[in-house]
């Protein structure tokens, strides 16, 4: 469908609507974790508002956002910073929620990893009023459980259950229960700081979120609740099961170039990093891969 609409685009010259498409088809690849295939679409997009729109602003935005939260993942800082600076520069003109959201993020997380912690937490708490401005809940919740989850990560525990009961995601979904936004920032924000108490509901809780993402075939996310169940694994004393989620994390992250997720999850690892087999790694049909994303990760916590 994309791709003909794409060419039906090209052969009448529709070229704001064909950034758009771009956009669009990286926002899909984006949710699904297909980050290689995003950088793509986002990339010839930009390309096309550059040579054809004259560097439209809020077209240029929504691209600039997309692209600095893929550089970030791979790790390639400079990029990031360079692709954020320029989406922020025109965020008032993004009429976009996804690429709001990941502007957002990004631009916290650098600033979380230039070790400045508070502007990280002003910064999503300045793109949560923008999104109340706009009337765009999604963009204000989602950077609330980013809130919440950075305010886990520095152990700031009851402020970061402060955020989570204010905008409603601070109780695990039931089992077989229905999935909406809630459930997901419960599930990837407020039990970083439920596993601490109560690691067995988290660990049950993530078991259907995992297999749902699996089968959706939502890598990141995927990725991401593995490590959270690999924690929630270890707090319960279960240090085997810890070790085979993340095994498993880095077996899906290895072909799709994911290090972020692991480097900014490195300190909160923490042992379970020592226990990884390297060397079998290595020797695995991923491990040139695998191996390099565990060996930092470890270093990311010392």
């Amino acid at each position: 469908m994309i791709a003909e609409t794409r060419r039906w685009l090209q052969q009448s010259e529709g070229y704001y609507a064909l950034t758009w498409t771009g956009y669009l088809e990286g926002v899909l690849h984006l949710k699904r974790g297909d980050y290689l295939e995003a950088r793509l679409a986002c990339s010839s997009a930009l390309e096309l508002v550059e040579r054809e729109l004259l560097g439209h602003p809020g077209q240029a935005c929504m691209l600039h956002a997309l692209l600095g939260g893929i550089a970030y993942e791979f790790d390639e800082i400079a990029p990031a910073v360079e692709h954020v600076e320029r989406a922020m520069g025109s965020i008032s003109e993004c009429s976009h929620a996804d690429a709001m959201i990941v502007a957002y993020l990004t631009q916290a997380r650098l600033q979380r990893l230039r070790g400045d912690d508070s502007s990280a937490l002003a910064i999503l708490r300045e793109g949560q009023d923008l999104g109340q401005q706009r009337a765009l809940p999604r963009v204000t919740f989602s950077l609330a459980a980013e809130e919440c989850a950075d305010l886990a990560r520095a152990g700031r525990y009851e402020e970061a259950q402060v955020v989570a009961a204010r905008f409603g995601f601070n109780e695990l979904p039931t089992p077989g229960g229905t999935s909406g936004l809630s459930s997901d920032k419960a599930l990837r924000a407020a039990s970083r700081y439920l596993l601490r108490q109560s690691p067995k509901p988290v660990v049950e809780a993530l078991d259907g979120a995992i297999e749902s993402s699996q089968q959706r075939g939502l890598a990141h996310r995927s990725v991401e609740l593995l490590l959270i169940r690999a924690r929630a694994h270890k707090q319960a004393g279960d240090v085997a099961s810890a070790l085979t989620d993340l095994h498993q994390a880095l077996t899906l992250a290895a072909p799709r170039q994911y290090l972020r997720v692991f480097l900014d999850e490195g300190p909160e690892l923490g042992s379970l990093i020592d226990g990884l087999d390297l060397e079998r790694l290595g020797n695995s049909p991923a491990g040139t891969a695998r191996a390099p994303a565990a060996t930092r990760t470890g270093q990311a916590r010392q």
